[in-house]
């Protein structure tokens, strides 16, 4: 399984990880759906957007459901995290070296960024930061971070002091949590909250029904 690779620190891709972790059809939370696509096509709004809830309430879910219709998508989430690299470097790689980022780059930025990751020094954190102020002023994506808790305490600061960068620029940023005290306290204070409540029976049932027929 996915999990098992994981636990070897096998490096896997983005993709395959989303291809082969989640569900393949979507039922329920349409309304969320909705807002959600409200939220990423807004001009104005750039507060990030909180889904919170406790298991089987289908944080994960609209995540990635959101990734699978948004191309312009980035997914963080701890599973993709490996100890080949340093957390603060390999949060930089996860959010450049996709499809998304890399490739629209200018080459001087590409070979800054590569030179962050791959070098041996300690991470200059002006230089790093100022990578995702660059960034986010030229490009535009969507960041989806599911369940920040997870995270090393190190991903954690360091998302904490890239958000603000990210969504001063227009970037969507949308994050998924088991609940909002320490996120909205000590992560990032503004923050649009949806509450979720656990799948009913019968939604729970077509879930099942739509993916395993």
């Amino acid at each position: 399984s996915l999990h098992v690779l994981k636990s070897l620190e096998i490096p896997i891709k983005e993709d395959v990880w989303l291809s082969l972790s989640a569900a393949t059809v979507f039922v329920g939370r349409e309304e969320i759906l909705k807002l959600v696509t409200n939220f990423i096509i807004d001009p104005i709004n750039n507060k990030p957007l909180l889904f919170v809830g406790p298991s089987n309430s289908g944080k994960s879910s609209i995540l990635r459901e959101i990734r699978r219709n948004n191309e312009n998508s980035i997914l963080l989430s701890s599973e993709l995290f490996f100890h080949f690299l340093p957390d603060e470097k390999q949060l930089l790689k996860l959010i450049c070296f996709n499809k998304v980022v890399f490739p629209n780059l200018p080459e001087a930025q590409k070979n800054e960024i590569e030179q962050i990751i791959f070098s041996t020094d300690k991470v200059n954190i002006e230089k790093y930061l100022a990578v995702f102020g660059e960034m986010s002023k030229s490009l535009n994506f969507i960041l989806l971070i599911d369940e920040i808790s997870a995270f090393e305490p190190i991903v954690i600061e360091m998302l904490s002091l890239i958000l603000p960068i990210l969504v001063v620029n227009g970037i969507k940023v949308l994050i998924a949590e088991k609940q909002t005290t320490s996120i909205k306290k000590d992560f990032y204070p503004s923050l649009d909250v949806i509450h979720l409540k656990p799948y009913t029976e019968i939604e729970t049932k077509e879930f099942i029904e739509a993916n395993c027929s």
